[in-house]
């Protein structure tokens, strides 16, 4: 997942660099990085549900 969001950054990145120029572009990069803002964070509330499940059963 972790190297999906970065594929999916670089994507923007590369993206807005050549395609597009402007407002558009700005607003299709701020909607994007807020997306994986929130996907990032969904991740790393996984790994730390993994490390230390509700249920007490750390994974190994």
């Amino acid at each position: 997942m972790e190297v999906s969001l970065q594929s999916l950054e670089r994507g923007v990145d590369e993206t807005r660099q050549h395609l597009w120029g402007g407002e558009a572009a700005d607003q299709f990069t701020a909607s994007v990085v807020d997306e994986l803002i929130e996907a990032r964070a969904l991740l790393d509330e996984i790994r730390a549900t993994v490390a230390a499940p509700p249920w007490g059963c750390a994974a190994g």
